[in-house]
């Protein structure tokens, strides 16, 4: 294949960016961007033909993602890493798994569980054939009120920046979604209970992964784990960068792109002037609010669309909320020599990926990763 592939910063990578400190203390890396992947075939492929699979890093999957909510820091369910049916075993009975969530954590209150619990094993009511379902809408109508707003919210709102009580479920969590229609598609789980789709589904993974395997000499890895690279993300982008070479154009950036026959004309301004390519495909991650009338002409009506006024959420064009990363590093010793419960273990490894906050505590920070724990 003849690629060439541009990028309008000076490097490459969009926004991601593993930055490395040096001091007395040492070497730290931390992100800029995004701190990891949700770990896919395709990234543990990519990793391998460019030969930096041995910098793959993948996360404990035993150790929980953390709610803070009344002054305190509640687990959520989590597996101790098992596959298969040992897995969800491990999810419903394990030492932090949805049984110990439900007699013993503190999260929801007893109605609240009784009211999850129901739409979990029991049933529901069917989804609202006159409109699209919220998060919110979906949430409440199948676990209830304190799910969303104990769990699902804060989830939501640290993964997107997000309102949920605007998003689409479809449209955000359709692989959530979908498995309402399992559960519905069981013959005699007449009321959609959720957790036997969820089940269904996860029958139904299983069998997927098993006809179309990971290659052999690809790393173990685990699918959804969370995971990056010993240096930081920045490891691929710049492994991409070396393996295409003089294929690669910094500083390029796109103004129009026209279309003759079955050929595409690109053009750009690059540090050299204005240059055209052409080519038979063109891959493109600009962001809507970047993009302009640069599409225009091989996408007629789509500078309206990435401005026009959408009342429904009082916005104009396609909203990117606005985040402030802010990255905090402590010696491992300024927290508390302990050991914890449900066998996450010492307080100091900082035993989970991170926190998450409800807003209805008020705190303004999405959430916390512990990105040393990733």
């Amino acid at each position: 294949l003849n690629i060439l592939l541009t990028e309008a910063r000076d490097y490459l990578g969009g926004n991601v960016q593993s930055m490395v400190h040096e001091d007395d203390d040492g070497e730290f890396i931390y992100e800029k961007g995004p701190n990891s992947f949700a770990t896919q075939p395709s990234i543990v492929r990519i990793a391998h033909e460019l030969g930096i699979d041995d910098q793959l890093v993948f996360a404990d999957e035993s150790l929980p993602p953390w709610v803070n909510y009344g002054n305190k820091l509640h687990p959520l369910p989590k597996g101790q890493g098992g596959k298969g049916p040992k897995g969800q075993i491990e999810l419903v009975f394990g030492p932090n798994g949805v049984l110990k969530f439900a007699l013993a954590g503190d999260l929801l209150s007893w109605p609240g569980k009784i009211r999850a619990g129901i739409g979990a094993f029991l049933g529901h009511f069917p989804a609202p054939e006159d409109k699209e379902e919220t998060i919110q809408d979906w949430v409440v109508r199948i676990l209830g009120e304190e799910v969303f707003y104990r769990i699902i919210d804060p989830f939501v709102s640290g993964v997107y920046a997000g309102d949920p009580t605007t998003l689409s479920m479809k449209a955000a969590l359709p692989k959530i979604s979908r498995i309402e229609q399992y559960s519905y598609n069981i013959e005699w789980n007449k009321f959609g209970a959720l957790f036997y789709g969820g089940l269904a589904r996860q029958v139904e993974l299983t069998k997927e992964r098993k006809a179309d395997p990971p290659a052999p000499e690809w790393v173990e890895f685990e699918y959804g784990n969370p995971g990056s690279f010993k240096r930081g993300l920045s490891t691929l982008p710049n492994a991409i960068k070396d393996e295409l070479q003089d294929k690669v154009k910094l500083e390029w950036k796109l103004t129009k792109v026209e279309k003759k026959g079955d050929v595409y004309f690109a053009t750009y301004d690059t540090p050299a002037g204005q240059t055209t390519v052409t080519a038979k495909t063109i891959v493109s991650t600009m962001p809507t609010h970047a993009m302009g009338d640069v599409m225009e002409p091989v996408l007629p009506g789509s500078a309206d669309l990435f401005t026009r006024e959408r009342k429904i959420i009082n916005r104009n064009g396609v909203y990117y909320p606005p985040v402030a990363a802010v990255t905090l590093a402590y010696p491992k010793s300024t927290f508390k020599d302990i050991e914890l419960s449900n066998e996450f273990g010492n307080l100091q490894d900082l035993p989970g990926f991170g926190l998450l906050n409800p807003r209805s505590e008020g705190v303004r920070t999405l959430g916390h990763l512990w990105s040393s724990s990733l």
